[in-house]
């Protein structure tokens, strides 16, 4: 993520981002130092200050922004690539679903859409 695009986000619950590969819930922001704070727990909810890392925002990857303007713009393919996936292809082929499936779970089943994502990037790393 840029600063300009720190700067021009509208920060809210659900704000996940990719680290070092992996995906964590923004819990806490520093807008003058432009730091994310980040929680890789199941529940951000239940976290502690010492659960969290802080991170440059230059260091991340924006997965989702609910309460932003961008929020539509997060496509399937873009999510899944932020995940760790190759894109729906991958996604499709490895769970047997059709495109318009995987798209529907993206924007309908969100967690289901997360879990599947996962799962693949899991299994690959498996062979």
């Amino acid at each position: 993520m840029t600063q300009q695009e720190f700067d021009n986000i509208a920060f809210g619950a659900g704000m996940q981002v990719v680290y070092r590969g992996h995906v964590y819930a923004v819990v806490t922001v520093n807008f003058k130092e432009r730091l994310l704070g980040l929680y890789d727990g199941l529940n951000a909810k239940d976290y502690e200050d010492s659960d969290v890392d802080w991170v440059r925002c230059e260091s991340v990857e924006l997965v989702n922004a609910p309460d932003s303007a961008d929020a539509d713009e997060t496509t399937p393919a873009k999510q899944a690539k932020a995940y760790g996936a190759n894109g729906l292809k991958e996604l499709s082929d490895v769970t047997k679903q059709s495109k318009p499936t995987l798209s529907n779970w993206h924007y309908n089943k969100p967690e289901l859409f997360r879990c599947v994502c996962a799962g693949v990037v899991a299994l690959r790393g498996e062979k």
